[in-house]
């Protein structure tokens, strides 16, 4: 089974692994909500209704809906695929979000910098035509480095 396949519910979805997942995918949502929200109300908490929910909640909670979402819908990457996905997202948001912060856009910007990195990262690392180009990366660059794979 491919690192991005999806796996049936029956299949080996641990609590652990689950966690993992939390913490290497919803780490973009966490940021996106903090970002938001500072971005939306122009500081740290919004008021809904009585209660108060800091940007932090904000993005806990975010993170926690789209990954648990996903979770049951059937979509759970490996850790590899997690790893791989939160290494991609971060390096394509600090591409984005250099130029952005250069730019003088604001707290939006922010937003608009961390919105393509969760797209390009989930296009590249959760799907089956993404597999194939990391994995014609991973070649190509063992090629480059004259390494081999050992098992």
């Amino acid at each position: 089974m491919s690192d991005t396949s999806l796996r049936s519910s029956s299949g080996s979805a641990s609590l652990a692994h689950l966690l993992a997942v939390w913490l290497l995918v919803g780490s973009s949502f966490l940021g996106l909500g903090i970002d938001a929200t500072q971005a939306l109300v122009g500081y740290d908490e919004v008021a809904v209704g009585t209660l108060t929910l800091s940007g932090w909640d904000v993005g806990l909670l975010l993170a926690t809906v789209v990954v648990s979402a996903g979770w049951v819908a059937g979509v759970r990457p490996s850790i590899r695929a997690g790893v791989a996905y939160f290494v991609v997202q971060s390096v394509v948001h600090l591409a984005v979000a250099l130029p952005l912060s250069w730019a003088g856009l604001g707290a939006w910007a922010a937003v608009v910098a961390r919105v393509p990195a969760i797209a390009v990262a989930a296009a590249v690392c959760l799907t089956p035509l993404g597999a194939l180009a990391l994995g014609w990366l991973r070649r190509r660059t063992r090629r480059l480095l004259g390494t081999t794979r050992t098992e």
